[in-house]
């Protein structure tokens, strides 16, 4: 009798059957492979990829599924990129994909390291971050919700993400987590003329310095944003910094028109008092 090897790679990829059969899909043949008694589930191919990221590659959620169940580790990294399978889902939004190697992250057999699946990086981003960058806030939801440290809630990184990337219903979601918000996300908003960021972000963060300086208003101003300077003027804005901001609004014709919302600006604030 011939012995076959069923852990045997082939081509320049140096792939296993298993590999191949859950990169094309073949949810009938992978529960025949992994009979063999010999078969090495995490096998890697010249990239240092398991069958698991090749299932993911492809979106295969049936050939996952029966991976997944038979022990098939999620916390195995590429060379290439350093990527774990879950980047790839969340990078390209394969959400069920996602969901499942999610609920297997707590299980030993399937991720022994304890591997942390929400912020675990590859060479360019945290799996989360992935999330917001595609502005895919239902994936986000389901990866803020397995964040069980709730780191989400101790660092800007997401919300900066969000406003550099114009996610804006990411950015609402994260407010609504709680994110903490920074003057410097405030700041990119402003300089990238995203009002509806602007409107979320102003009243969480603190727009004057303790000197009265307001930068993101002077910013406003000196570009004629005057849609934003509502949003950012506060009672503790130096008068030095308004003086500043109608100076620079004089260079571009808006002397007038900054000084009329300020002055309606401020007698709105005091009349909330």
């Amino acid at each position: 009798n011939v012995h076959l090897d069923i852990n045997q790679t082939s081509g320049p990829n140096k792939t296993t059957a298993l590999h191949e059969a859950s990169f094309i899909g073949f949810d009938k043949g992978i529960p025949l492979l992994l009979q063999h008694s010999e078969i090495n589930i995490n096998a890697t191919d010249h990239q240092g990829q398991t069958a698991v990221h090749y299932a993911v590659q492809r979106n295969q959620v049936e050939c996952l599924k029966i991976l997944l169940s038979s022990g098939a580790r999620i916390d195995i990294k590429c060379q290439k990129h350093n990527r774990l399978p879950i980047h790839t889902a969340a990078k390209y939004g394969f959400k069920n994909c996602l969901r499942l190697l999610l609920s297997y992250s707590t299980c030993h057999a399937n991720n022994p390291t304890e591997t942390d699946m929400v912020w675990s990086s590859d060479s360019s981003q945290a799996v989360v971050e992935y999330a917001v960058i595609s502005g895919n806030a239902h994936q986000l939801i389901l990866l803020l919700d397995y964040d069980a440290s709730q780191r989400y809630r101790q660092s800007n990184e997401l919300v900066s993400l969000a406003v550099h990337w114009n996610r804006l219903e990411c950015l609402r979601l994260l407010l609504q987590r709680e994110c903490p918000v920074s003057s410097k996300c405030l700041m990119m908003a402003v300089q990238e003329r995203k009002i509806d960021m602007v409107r979320l972000l102003a009243p969480l963060t603190t727009t004057c310095q303790p000197d009265g300086e307001n930068p993101a208003f002077l910013y406003a101003a000196s570009h004629g944003f005057l849609d934003m300077i509502p949003d950012l003027f506060t009672l503790s804005t130096s008068k030095e910094c308004i003086q500043q901001a109608l100076f620079l609004a004089s260079s571009i014709g808006l002397h007038e028109k900054l000084g009329f919302i300020i002055s309606s600006t401020i007698k709105s604030l005091l009349s909330r008092k």
